[in-house]
């Protein structure tokens, strides 16, 4: 018996000749009729050694699951192993890198400064263009005593904030309503006819 098998060792005639008449009677005692043969064949093909260890270790996994044991265990293992990440790539959603393609796209390899926020780095043109409404630039403008509107969009220097800022009041004051420099004929001549 032990030569028919291929590949099998470490494992004694008995051994054998039970799995084998195990497996035989689980193939007879099934509905399908007449003879699997290629069942048959398969019995030769794999060691019974190999087979009888993953029969143990799905009894040992059935076990477990019978004591309420968490079978996610492997799974923790997984989790707790570090992510690959050579490129040092931000991480998506999911919490593994991002694609390289998306990288690319979304053009987070370029690096936008910000002095107004206190030199800090922003990665890709839509977290630049997003954190003109958050705290960290709302504040700089506040410090400036800028108000942060919508004039001062994509200006991250201190000084181009300031001149822009001083060239928007200018541009008000010229602008408000005085009513003694009124440009109407009458007003001007000063005349009071009643006419």
């Amino acid at each position: 018996m032990r030569n028919i098998c291929r590949g099998v060792r470490d494992t004694t005639d008995e051994e054998v000749v039970a799995w084998f008449v195990g497996h035989v009677r689980n193939v007879i005692e099934s509905d399908v009729h007449g003879w699997p043969w290629p069942a048959f064949e398969w019995v030769f093909l794999v060691p019974p050694a190999q087979e009888m260890e993953a029969e143990k270790d799905e009894s040992e996994d059935e076990d477990m699951e019978d004591d309420g044991a968490d079978m996610g265990s492997n799974n923790g293992d997984d989790e707790d192993r570090p992510i690959y990440n050579p490129l040092n790539l931000p991480l998506g959603w999911d919490g593994k890198p991002i694609p390289f393609w998306l990288y690319k796209l979304h053009g987070m390899g370029i690096e936008y400064k910000c002095e107004i926020c206190g030199n800090y780095s922003y990665w890709g043109r839509r977290a630049f263009e997003r954190h003109f409404q958050e705290w960290r630039h709302a504040f700089g403008m506040r410090c400036l005593k800028i108000p942060n509107t919508a004039h001062f969009k994509e200006i991250t220097k201190i000084e181009e904030a300031i001149t822009l800022y001083e060239k928007l009041k200018r541009d008000a004051e010229e602008q408000t309503f005085r009513p003694e420099q009124a440009t109407c004929g009458h007003l001007r001549s000063g005349s009071t006819d009643g006419g």
